[in-house]
């Protein structure tokens, strides 16, 4: 969801008058915070996959935990466009992760739509530390990543209520960071 979003957002920016100048030279604060999110979300993943560790019981607490610099991130940049509402996906996701002890839900039949139900086995109860597989005992499935996005073919996926908002904030801010539709030449996005 978050590559489509960013490359929607990216090709309607251009389109708009936007340019990656504007986008390098903009002052976000604390953007250094997303890298430090990325690593706490998917770097346990990622060395256990490589059979260096195993996350166990700490992977959903690593979950949950990984919004935290996001969020620090977005207050810190509450001027810009989209920020408000990127927090409110994050909590949309957050809910019913911790919802379901640090793990976001999963339809099997949203993954079997999109092409990807070879990943069920990989998403089933004990599975994976950080999505679960929708079962009668889920909490808050509505949530969880219910939505197939089947289009384009090669970035198909699913993906929550929560994702979309924040797609919605991230379309809005890089709108705003690209100079996307200024009406003036000097004009500097993000300052």
């Amino acid at each position: 969801m978050f590559t489509s979003a960013a490359i929607i957002s990216l090709t309607v920016a251009l389109l708009r008058g936007g340019s990656f100048r504007r986008l390098a030279e903009a002052k976000v604060e604390r953007l250094w915070l997303v890298f430090v999110a990325l690593v706490i979300q998917f770097g346990p993943g990622w060395l256990e996959r490589l059979g260096l560790i195993a996350v166990g019981p700490w992977g959903p607490v690593l979950h949950v935990l990984s919004y935290v610099p996001l969020t620090m991130m977005l207050l810190a940049n509450l001027n810009l466009a989209g920020a408000p509402a990127m927090i409110v996906g994050m909590v949309l996701n957050v809910i019913p992760i911790a919802a379901n002890g640090g793990k976001m839900p999963v339809s099997a039949a949203a993954l079997t739509r999109v092409g990807l139900a070879d990943l069920i086995p990989s998403i089933a109860p004990g599975a994976s530390y950080d999505h679960v597989i929708i079962n009668p005992t889920t909490r808050l499935a509505f949530l969880g990543d219910v939505i197939p996005q089947i289009w384009p073919p090669q970035l198909a996926n699913v993906f929550s209520l929560g994702d979309l908002v924040l797609g919605i904030g991230l379309f809005l801010m890089v709108q705003q960071l690209t100079g996307a539709g200024a009406r003036c030449s000097g004009c500097r996005a993000g300052r």
